[in-house]
């Protein structure tokens, strides 16, 4: 094997030593233990706890979408940008469900819905989505995904920095989420952190549904969090999430 060249050493080291760039979710408690939110560069998985029911948890997805829509640039949002991808049927949230609760259409009018056909096509559609700017989120149907395939929309999911004719730039953060199914919760692969999804108990002063998110397994300097966390009440890292939209039923 050549041994590595100098220029090589530096961009490995870069890389060991660059820090993560966060989306703070607003989950109280999880932006804190992940040290200011989800990583902005990586995969993160979604599994809704419906004990092989078939159920996507849109709503928690619908959520963070809403809170990228609010951390955008709105100039930006104006000429394109701050997209969000819905990818495959399974993960596609109704149109009622994407006007916020004040009446706001905003998510609404940035969402694409694309529906390819199988795993393949739905991780070429995603891995495009995670390589465009103008993408502010990507959320996919990830059923079937391989490890091998969760490891090229990883290094998909990597926006920190691009080279281009220009030399190296910087790329806005985005989310990507990948959503598998129930039977998949132990399922390799190469996500930043996995969740589980369970329904929470109703408020008595708000009838919106509401969902807890725990953390299920992590990867990387996030795995000493899940440890820390999963050794306290057994709990573990969770939050409690209300349904950002309007309508009721």
């Amino acid at each position: 094997m050549a041994p590595l060249t100098n220029e090589i050493r530096d961009r490995i080291a870069a890389l060991a030593h660059r820090p993560a760039r966060r989306v703070a979710t607003g989950w109280a408690g999880i932006d804190d233990a992940l040290g200011g939110g989800l990583d902005a560069d990586a995969i993160h998985e979604w599994i809704a706890d419906d004990r092989g029911l078939g159920v996507a948890p849109r709503g928690v997805l619908i959520a963070l979408a809403w809170r990228m829509v609010a951390l955008g640039d709105p100039a930006a949002a104006r000429h394109g940008a701050g997209l969000v991808i819905w990818i495959g049927r399974w993960v596609w949230p109704s149109v009622r469900s994407l006007i916020g609760r004040d009446g706001s259409r905003e998510l609404l009018l940035r969402s694409l819905w694309v529906d390819p056909g199988d795993a393949d096509a739905r991780a070429w559609a995603f891995e495009q989505a995670l390589r465009c700017d103008g993408v502010s989120m990507g959320v996919v149907d990830g059923t079937g995904f391989s490890r091998a395939l969760s490891r090229r929309l990883q290094r998909a999911a990597n926006r920190s920095a691009v080279t281009c004719a220009e030399g190296t730039r910087a790329r806005p953060p985005a989310l990507a989420c990948v959503v598998r199914p129930w039977r998949e919760r132990d399922a390799l692969g190469s996500a930043s952190t996995r969740w589980i999804v369970m329904p929470a108990p109703a408020d008595a002063q708000d009838e919106s549904p509401r969902w807890t998110v725990r953390l299920h397994r992590a990867r990387g300097h996030s795995a000493a969090v899940m440890s820390s966390a999963l050794a306290g009440a057994g709990v573990g890292l969770a939050a409690t999430v209300r349904a950002p939209w309007q309508w009721r039923g």
